[in-house]
């Protein structure tokens, strides 16, 4: 699914495995007991600029009948921590993120349903609002363009089918959300209103809140492959609404996304396109807002620089794996990527010269990095990103896009 924004609101999962995997390749397949179940524990650890390492461990059960694809049942648990210095070169541990997930692919007539419960506490990024958000001087606090967020969440995803590539997506949540806002911060000047009273307008969510959400939409998928895709192409269009249970605030997010998979020279060389537009409207609250930044939004600038009403990306990124292996019967594929993320956050739908600036005012980062694959459903990623904001350095599981 489409998350309006990285981390938040819709949180991305840092899973070892996708929602559609399957386990090596269906020689190897063909050899195991139809009926099996597996189960591995592992360690994860992953680094972003923007959170620093991250460590922790994850386990995942799996249940196979040879009626089912690709398993019966799986579940999947992970608990991990990030550390980093802050400004001061003190130690801190900005994201908590816990979860356990239960996956049935075909519960009825093709029907997928995911169900998960989770936990977050992470240090987000505010340094204000629309396009034209300045720079935190770097004399001062960290905490004046950060803020706390904290949410136990419940998620129920469902994925239906209507033709052999078209799907109806829906999802029903529910989360507890509290949030810390720091003295002499960015997001306390523009909540109090001293940055304006259309600033103040925008700012909601602050106050610990019950929070339900429903979304609904469509995905249609012509990827020959969902972890190496060379050819196809994947639309996501989706509609979430939430509210406060106190109707204190309600507010929808309306997104759409498009990615274009083609094989330049077969084998080994691939071009990845995404385009994407996120629209907010109602009282959506701060940490649902469409953001600019991060390793899976826009690479090279931090992630939550950019708060807006709307939100606009395009990205372009060469892939080659031109290396094969074997390690111990395992196969790998080592490549190499080149990218370039663009996009704009828009204040509102008409304009706002005071937060957004009167110029293009297009936002990007550009980078290469390594790539290295595991078997079919898993690939490393490791990153490294210009852009005018900052220098981003990433390594973790998974394409981009």
């Amino acid at each position: 699914m489409l998350c309006p924004q990285s981390s938040h609101g819709l949180p991305p999962v840092r899973s070892l495995v996708p929602w559609d995997s399957v386990q090596g390749d269906d020689e190897q397949s063909s050899e195991l007991d139809p009926y099996r179940m597996e189960w591995s524990v592992f360690p994860e650890v992953s680094y972003s600029t923007d959170d620093g390492f991250f460590f922790g461990a994850m386990g995942v059960v799996a249940d196979y009948h040879p009626e089912y694809y690709p398993y019966q049942w799986r579940f999947e648990g992970q608990s991990s921590v990030s550390i980093r210095p802050d400004g001061k070169g003190n130690t801190e541990f900005p994201t908590h993120d816990h979860y356990l997930e239960f996956d049935l692919p075909n519960i009825v007539n093709g029907v997928r349903m995911r169900f998960r419960v989770a936990f977050q506490r992470e240090l987000r990024r505010y340094r204000g609002f629309g396009n034209r958000a300045r720079p935190v001087p770097l004399d001062v606090s960290d905490r004046v363009g950060q803020y706390r967020f904290s949410s136990p969440l419940f998620r129920w995803n469902t994925r239906t089918p209507v033709t052999s590539k078209l799907f109806f997506i829906t999802q029903f949540g529910y989360q507890y959300v509290w949030s810390k806002v720091f003295s002499g911060s960015r997001l306390l000047d523009d909540s109090e209103g001293r940055n304006g009273s259309f600033v103040q307008s925008v700012i909601h969510g602050l106050d610990p809140h019950h929070l339900l959400t429903a979304a609904m939409g469509f995905e249609y998928d012509s990827r020959n492959h969902e972890t190496y895709p060379s050819a196809g192409m994947l639309h996501t269009f989706q509609v979430l609404g939430g509210m406060d249970v106190n109707a204190s605030f309600g507010y929808g997010i309306a997104s759409a996304q498009s990615r274009f998979y083609v094989s330049l020279y077969p084998q080994y060389l691939v071009l990845a396109i995404r385009a994407a537009v996120d629209m907010a409207f109602g009282q959506t609250p701060v940490y649902s807002l469409p953001v600019l930044g991060g390793e899976q939004v826009l690479r090279g600038v931090p992630e939550g620089f950019y708060h807006g009403t709307v939100r606009v990306l395009a990205s372009a990124e060469f892939r080659s794996m031109f290396w094969h292996f074997n390690l111990w019967k395992h196969r790998f594929k080592f490549g190499l990527a080149a990218f370039f993320d663009s996009g704009r956050v828009f204040a509102d739908y008409s304009a706002k010269p005071i937060p957004d600036g009167d110029k293009v005012g297009i936002r990007f980062g550009t980078g290469g990095g390594i790539r290295l694959g595991w078997g079919e459903s898993l690939v490393f990623r490791f990153d490294a990103a210009w852009s005018p904001d900052d220098i981003g350095f990433y390594a973790g599981v998974g394409q981009s896009f």
